[in-house]
């Protein structure tokens, strides 16, 4: 039997590290992402030791640089033709200050959400070839985007730029699942855990949930069947849980994805995600219209 191929952004560390020693351990092809490359061959190499699993390969990408995510694409589609499960868990936590990547959007937007975007439908094609799914880990913390201000340059406040980054995970995979249709890959949202003892925690906030918790409901999620009913849902450790109620606002979904298409489309290299962007957008527009009929 095939082993599966799996992908976790972000496994150099914290959960995304956790998750990949659980499912190294299952036996899959495993893909680690990672912003450094040394980082990325001292974390295969000891998963690699932990779980007896030599079926382990990574990939690099700073998602500060949509030029790095494209790349990731490119380099990914070479590697192999499917994938089977997509686990969009990188990302940065609550920051100190406003900071603008060199693409020239605001940090936490882009390395929480415009990355998941680009990479997940950039991969669309691969992973639906696999019947595979997308897992965005998100978070209970959510703000809807004020599409006035989508780059929040007026009153930023930390922990209201990480809600949004999140909130747009939930919205996008709602989204897309809502327009996507048969030929789109699976796709859903969840909240791992309150306040896992990751760097992103630890030292400022006080531990609730272990990482076995999260653990756990990551790979629960990712196994569970897929029905009309759950795709796009957001989930928690105890099911299928309600995300704030702008999420499932079909027209304010439209508003993500055409803002997400928008920003994408002005960096070099964009091309490459594709096929799905072209899809949902014009999707997008077209609710959009019937919303104001």
């Amino acid at each position: 039997m095939t082993p599966q191929t799996i992908l976790i952004t972000g496994a150099t560390d914290g959960l995304g590290r956790a998750l990949a020693d659980r499912f190294a351990q299952s036996g899959a092809r495993l893909i680690i992402h990672g912003r450094s490359k040394r980082r990325c061959h001292e974390v295969a190499q000891e998963v690699s030791k932990a779980s007896g699993n030599s079926q382990l390969e990574i990939c690099v990408a700073d998602f500060s640089r949509l030029r790095d995510v494209f790349a990731m694409i490119d380099q990914l589609r070479a590697l192999t033709p499917t994938i089977d499960l997509l686990i969009n868990n990188a990302g940065i936590g609550v920051e100190q200050a406003r900071t603008i990547t060199e693409d020239g959007y605001e940090s936490v937007l882009q390395v929480n959400y415009l990355a998941t975007y680009a990479l997940s439908l950039g991969l669309a094609p691969a992973i639906k070839r696999a019947c595979g799914r997308v897992v965005c880990v998100s978070s209970m913390s959510q703000a809807p985007i004020d599409f006035q201000d989508p780059q929040y340059e007026n009153g930023w406040e930390g922990p209201q730029a990480y809600g949004r980054s999140k909130w747009a995970q939930v919205a996008f995979a709602a989204g897309m699942a809502a327009r996507g249709g048969a030929n789109a890959p699976s796709i859903c949202s969840l909240h791992p855990g309150s306040f896992m003892p990751t760097k992103l925690v630890l030292g400022k906030y006080p531990v609730m949930d272990s990482l076995e918790t999260g653990v756990e409901t990551v790979w629960r999620v990712a196994h569970q069947s897929v029905s009309p009913d759950t795709n796009g849902m957001y989930f928690d450790q105890h099911g299928i849980a309600l995300a704030i109620p702008e999420a499932y606002d079909a027209s304010v979904q439209g508003k993500l994805l055409d803002l997400s298409a928008q920003l994408i489309s002005k960096v070099p290299g964009n091309e490459i995600v594709g096929h799905w962007r072209d899809v949902l957008d014009s999707r997008a527009h077209r609710v959009a219209a019937d919303t104001r009929k």
